[in-house]
């Protein structure tokens, strides 16, 4: 077993920002790097799986008895609901990483992370919160997956501008440019490989305002014209 002591990186970002790709990226970077895996901690989430999405890759799908279950078990670090969905922090990616002194990843919701902030039984960990460039640019995304109905887009673009209110939860602040993804992704790489310097607060509280400001002005009662 290695004597290298695990490192916990927790990523959010709000919906349709291209956090998996970002992710995907940077750890074939710290692959490459390293000549290991940085583990990735899939999440457990009662929704059901979109086109394309295998279990056990982007969740594990469960049903809402199951999750419930499991939470009474203690198998999770936290829970939280999103888009009337439920989903959970499993333990066991992050225990078998710390045996293993292998870095870990965890892909969660804002109000997850929230709750990791404060469960004691959590190991120490660096954040990064990943943010679209602005709001048509989201629901652009959004539009691209063609598996949101008009109610659940208007939903998550309207739940995206309070999670970014958030930024200051985070060590790191990445914004996902259009057509600049590789770059993002770089950041992210940086981070995890611990090279990255601090973020200037201003500069950061500038581009966050810059950002909500794109929601604010937008109260049109159609996302899709966004």
């Amino acid at each position: 077993m290695s004597a290298q002591p695990s490192r916990v990186f927790v990523v959010s970002a709000p919906s349709g920002t291209g956090k998996g790709t970002l992710i995907n990226l940077a750890r074939e970077m710290y692959r490459q790097k390293f000549g290991k895996d940085l583990v990735l901690s899939v999440s457990y989430t009662t929704r059901p799986p979109r086109e394309g999405e295998q279990e056990g890759v982007e969740y594990h799908f469960v049903s809402l008895e199951e999750f419930k279950q499991m939470e009474a078990n203690k198998e999770f670090y936290e829970t939280a609901p999103f888009s009337d969905r439920w989903y959970g922090t499993p333990k066991r990616y992050v225990l078998e990483a710390k045996r293993l002194g292998l870095d870990v990843l965890l892909e969660i919701e804002v109000k997850g992370a929230r709750k990791l902030k404060l469960n004691e039984e959590f190991p120490e960990f660096t954040s990064a919160f990943i943010l679209p460039p602005d709001r048509s640019q989201q629901i652009l995304r959004l539009l691209g997956r063609k598996q949101n109905n008009p109610q659940d887009l208007r939903r998550r673009v309207d739940e995206a501008a309070e999670e970014i209110r958030n930024y200051r939860m985070y060590d790191y602040v990445i914004v996902n440019e259009p057509g600049r993804a590789a770059e993002a992704a770089a950041q992210l790489f940086r981070i995890l490989a611990g090279v990255e310097p601090r973020p200037n607060p201003s500069t950061i509280k500038r581009r966050v305002a810059e950002i909500l400001a794109t929601y604010n002005r937008r109260k049109d009662k159609n996302p899709n014209h966004g």
